[in-house]
């Protein structure tokens, strides 16, 4: 009886190879490449031994998108936030005992379609973490909802995290000392003093530029360390400010 002749993969032995090279590579150099890459991805190659499964656990940099889960519309939301309920509740007991597992970047990129707790959740945990980059995009699932509840409204504790370096916000509601991001005018009567560490600021302003230097004097006083500012006017956005609470 002839016998099939199996073909060799050849890129699947490339791939292990370099793998297998990558592995050789100290934990801090290996930490630095897996920060590039979306967590999702990081947990699976999390799969392929031992040392990589310890090594997810201590990546200073965590990227979730609910791009990246492609199934049906209801069941992809869902599969997504178990996801990174998981993985946080993860790096929450790994600080317990891995001395090195911390978080210094955050980015989450989502569709927001309402009920806030788990984002409340996230948020809180990152936060807490000392989180020094920061970078949240909820826009709301209708592209041109103008309606309150279609927002996601920012916690005024992230603006107040000491740890911040790095922020980067899109599709937000914005009240409370918040909305100062978008009435500077307001700033200095809502909020008592300056907080925010940021060292270097980059703004898209949906506002005329002709409040430009009511903006840019506001962003100097509300961030004193700011070394470079960039401020650049939007044609269309995502954020939403309910005025009542101003």
């Amino acid at each position: 009886m002839a016998t099939k002749r199996v073909k060799p993969n050849f890129r699947d032995r490339n791939t292990s190879a370099a793998l297998d090279r990558i592995s050789r590579l100290p934990d801090p150099v290996i930490h630095r490449i897996l920060s590039f890459i979306p967590t999702i991805d990081v947990v699976r190659m999390s799969l392929l031994s031992k040392r990589w499964r310890r090594m997810w656990y201590s990546v200073p940099s965590l990227e979730f998108s609910d791009a990246d889960i492609t199934h049906s519309a209801f069941h992809s939301r869902k599969r997504f936030c178990n996801f990174v309920d998981k993985c946080l509740k993860h790096r929450e007991a790994s600080m317990r005992y891995i001395s090195d597992s911390f978080i210094t970047r955050f980015k989450l990129d989502i569709e927001y379609y309402g009920g806030r707790s788990a984002l409340d959740n996230w948020l809180s945990f990152v936060i807490r973490s000392n989180v020094e980059e920061f970078d949240l995009r909820a826009k709301p699932k209708f592209e041109w909802s103008y309606i309150s509840d279609s927002f996601y409204c920012l916690p005024e504790a992230v603006l107040s995290a000491g740890s911040l370096n790095v922020l980067k916000l899109e599709g937000l509601k914005l009240n409370g000392a918040c909305s100062a991001l978008i009435f500077p005018e307001n700033l200095r009567r809502i909020c008592g003093s300056p907080w925010l560490n940021l060292k270097n600021l980059k703004v898209k302003t949906y506002c005329r530029l002709t409040k430009k230097n009511k903006l840019r004097d506001a962003l100097y006083w509300l961030s004193p360390k700011l070394e470079t500012l960039a401020i650049e006017e939007e044609k269309k956005g995502y954020f939403y400010c309910d005025q009542k609470a101003i």
